[in-house]
């Protein structure tokens, strides 16, 4: 073996000086302690994963409720005005000998129209429509030559919706 190999083997078995031994107790007294710390954080961090998304999911959620409410609230009004506004379309469509008088009850359908799109509320299309249950509502059938069983021949009373919700569903008389 060779002078330099031994020397250094040597070196390496002289026994540590006091100050190196106290800074190695040190550094292994702290490795658990860096353990222990490293575990808190990620316990933490996943504890604040898990509350940002539950926040997520709340505020999303009272977005649907507050929407939800909003469309109950709109359709409510709307369920309530319509058979005013029935009247006011078939004061409209009325034989009428004053011009004025009539032009006025237009103009107050026209707004009444313009309010309800302006809340999202639309006419069920049902005349000339296949019967949809969930849209219309048959008072009566009847038998119609060339028209397709099922059909929507003549509507009685107009429907309407607000979004997918239906508000009043058109009141409608089927072909046989």
């Amino acid at each position: 073996m060779s002078k330099e190999k031994k020397d250094k083997i040597e070196e390496n078995n002289i026994e540590n000086t006091p100050e190196q031994e106290t800074e190695e107790e040190m550094l292994e007294a702290e490795q658990p302690e860096v353990a222990t710390i490293e575990d808190e954080m990620t316990e933490l961090n996943d504890r604040l994963l898990r509350l940002a998304a539950e926040y997520d999911n709340y505020r999303k959620r009272t977005e649907r409720e507050k929407q939800a409410s909003i469309s109950y609230g709109i359709s409510g009004t709307v369920e309530t005005l319509l058979p005013a506004f029935d009247v006011l379309e078939k004061a409209a469509s009325a034989d009428c000998t004053d011009p004025e008088y009539k032009k006025g009850v237009e103009m107050t359908v026209e707004l009444f129209r313009a309010a309800f799109a302006m809340l999202g509320v639309t006419e069920i299309e049902a005349e000339g429509k296949l019967f949809d249950p969930e849209l219309h509502s048959a008072a009566s059938r009847e038998a119609k030559e060339g028209v397709e069983s099922e059909t929507v021949v003549t509507v009685l009373q107009k429907g309407y919706k607000l979004g997918d919700r239906v508000i009043r569903h058109a009141v409608v008389t089927v072909a046989e």
